[in-house]
């Protein structure tokens, strides 16, 4: 069963991320759909929980600041379970937040869930974009948490950076 978003040139399904994030306390994967066009170009992530009979209404909606061009959802990532409670934990990306500098939220997979970001991380170069591009990497540290790698494709006028957080618990650093 198809699903889109709520109006035209959302971009919707422009990343996409599936994963056992369990806010409806089942065993079937759930779909984070970023749409960083939404609402003027603030951007939504869209959160379906998984079912026999998925339904194409959102369960979960996290936007963009109203009247800027933050583009949320223009990334979302399955990260894997960093604080290894047994359910994944997803990642938003912002990159055009607060002067292009952008920024990560970071969902832990909970229940009952909701739209509060659990952490916040911040890009510091202004048009940096932080938060194109999420990925796990896998447990760098040797610490058996999964890791994490936030993407600023415009940091340093263009040469780009890719920022690694090394996770323990629920503590990122």
């Amino acid at each position: 069963q198809g699903s889109s978003g709520t109006g035209s040139d959302e971009f919707f399904g422009a990343s996409l991320a599936v994963g056992k994030m369990d806010g409806n306390v089942d065993t079937w994967d759930d779909l984070l759909v970023g749409a960083p066009y939404a609402s003027s170009y603030a951007g939504k992530a869209y959160l379906f929980w998984g079912s026999g009979t998925m339904d194409v209404n959102p369960d979960l909606v996290w936007q963009g600041t109203s009247g800027f061009s933050d583009m949320c959802g223009s990334a979302v990532a399955n990260i894997d379970d960093l604080n290894h409670d047994g359910l994944n934990d997803f990642a938003i990306g912002i990159p055009q937040r607060n002067n292009g500098r952008g920024e990560c939220y970071v969902i832990l997979g909970k229940t009952p869930q909701d739209t509060t970001p659990d952490y916040v991380l911040r890009g510091d170069f202004d048009y940096g974009y932080f938060g194109s591009f999420i990925a796990t990497v896998g447990d760098v540290n040797g610490d058996a948490y999964a890791d994490l790698m936030i993407g600023a494709k415009n940091y340093n006028n263009g040469i780009g950076r890719v920022f690694l957080y090394a996770t323990e618990f629920d503590t990122i650093y």
